[in-house]
């Protein structure tokens, strides 16, 4: 869910950089590009893909964690 979110954001974002770039006479060269990316990853937006970075990385520790666990009772089991 979270990196469907992140996805989703970051295609709105990429959308609205290229709708401004079409209203300032759709001169594409790379400074229009640059200014208009700082403009947008500054917006209020981005504080949901932290959240949904910081879930996705959350989840992948427990994991990992989750693994280490299952892994250690498989090996007791076995001797």
């Amino acid at each position: 869910g979270g990196l469907i979110l992140i996805i989703v954001k970051a295609e709105q974002i990429a959308v609205g950089i290229l709708r401004k770039i079409e209203s300032e006479g759709g001169a594409i060269d790379s400074k229009t590009i640059s200014d208009a990316a700082n403009t947008a990853v500054m917006s209020s937006d981005t504080q949901i893909i932290k959240i949904a970075f910081f879930f996705i990385i959350f989840c992948w520790i427990i994991s990992i964690i989750d693994a280490y666990r299952i892994g250690k009772k498989m090996d007791q089991e076995e001797t």
